[in-house]
């Protein structure tokens, strides 16, 4: 899944009865088909891998209270 900056407010439908809305500014990793129509539309660009972000805390961290 690739990590995506989006540049512009940006709707993603991944099915007819659900939507996602993404800020400009957002960085986020995404599905394939979300990056793919969200880059085609100009609405994000790729970028690297945000590292410590979305999921990947330190192995010391607790998930759910942050503290080590």
């Amino acid at each position: 899944m690739p990590w995506v900056e989006f540049t512009r407010v940006f709707r993603w439908r991944a099915t007819p009865n659900t939507s996602t809305r993404y800020a400009a500014g957002t960085r986020k990793n995404v599905t394939r088909r979300c990056a793919e129509k969200a880059i085609a539309t100009g609405a994000a660009v790729k970028i690297e891998a945000d590292k410590g972000a979305e999921g990947e805390a330190d192995a010391d961290e607790d998930p759910q209270s942050g503290a080590a």
